[in-house]
């Protein structure tokens, strides 16, 4: 008696090189993509560290903190007149710096923005 063996099947898959027509199109629709830029910027920014002071009174704790951004200082203060645990007066300090810092970014694109840009109109990739 005879056994037939497994078939296998193959794919192979054809790899052609960019004809002129395809190049053109692709040329065509940078030069398109490019064309709807309407601006572009690119900010950097530097943060010279960060302190923080929490302090607590019968009454309220109040956070304090201070950085640099930028070769200038600022610093805000966070009253909580609740009392709160560790972790929520972390979280909520996290919350805050990032708040704090975010704006004072956005005031230094606004700023030194070399293309005069409304931010809120435009994606404006910020790197550190």
């Amino acid at each position: 008696m005879v056994t037939s063996c497994c078939s296998s099947t193959s794919e192979v898959k054809e790899y052609r090189a960019p004809t002129d027509e395809s190049v053109r199109l692709l040329n065509e629709m940078q030069e398109k993509a490019l064309g709807n830029i309407v601006a572009t910027a690119v900010i950097s920014n530097k943060l010279d560290g960060m302190s923080l002071v929490v302090k607590r009174n019968d009454i309220y704790q109040e956070a304090y903190f201070w950085f640099k951004l930028n070769g200038e200082y600022f610093d805000h203060t966070i009253r909580i007149s609740d009392v709160w645990t560790q972790e929520k007066l972390l979280e909520q300090l996290i919350k805050t710096m990032a708040e704090v810092i975010t704006e004072k970014l956005i005031m230094f694109a606004r700023r030194d923005n070399p293309a005069n840009l409304d931010i809120k109109e435009y994606n404006v990739t910020i790197d550190s």
